[in-house]
């Protein structure tokens, strides 16, 4: 008489690839048409249109931004020779150039546009992020050594901290707080068109 023949049979809750046999009798097929996890569980979803209109609208608002700070930048300019100041926390940059000559503009990826200003065949260059600045604030006042005045144009971040403060350079030859009387007119205008400064 032939042997019998026996096919193995796995243990209840044996695990197999998946899951154990238990677990995967157990499993529910998904509905048709059903919402996804992230949405039954109260995330919002992000289509790939919205996504790209929060694109498109940041986009719009750096653009306006980049094109009030060049008009600013092109009615500054009528101040002649300016001083570059940049502090950080433990050291001060400071450099007189001109901003006669229209500053560029180009894009950094992930970071937005930067507005250049380039003199001097390349021995004075700045660069400022448009993102990084939020308002523009304008001011007379006395220097913190010889009482002179100043006249002072602050490129200032969102937390009011500055990013890049111009201020109206003396005469050529001449020492602290002797401004060309051309230069003094031209913050004088620079004050009637923007009073105090703007916000972007």
């Amino acid at each position: 008489m032939a042997a019998a023949a026996f096919l193995p049979v796995a243990p209840v809750g044996a695990t197999r690839a998946g899951g154990s046999v238990g677990q995967r009798l157990c499993r529910q097929p998904r509905r048709v048409g059903a919402a996804p996890a992230a949405a039954r569980r109260g995330r919002p979803l992000v289509t790939a249109g919205a996504a790209k209109a929060a694109d498109d609208a940041e986009a719009a608002a750096e653009a306006a931004k980049t094109d009030t700070l060049l008009e600013f930048f092109a009615d500054a300019a009528e101040c002649g020779r300016v001083r570059f100041v940049v502090v950080s926390a433990g050291a001060v940059l400071e450099s007189v150039a001109e901003l006669a000559t229209p500053p560029q503009t180009f894009p950094i990826p992930t970071k937005g546009t930067y507005i250049t200003f380039k003199t001097g065949g390349g021995t004075h260059e700045a660069h400022v992020s448009v993102r990084s600045v939020a308002s523009v604030k304008l001011s007379t006042e006395p220097a913190k050594v010889g009482g002179h005045d100043l006249h002072v144009m602050r490129l200032l971040g969102v937390g009011g901290g500055p990013v890049l403060s111009l201020l109206v350079a003396w005469a050529e030859g001449e020492g602290p707080g002797s401004y060309t009387p051309e230069a003094v007119a031209a913050f004088g205008r620079l004050r009637a068109k923007y009073g105090d400064g703007f916000t972007l």
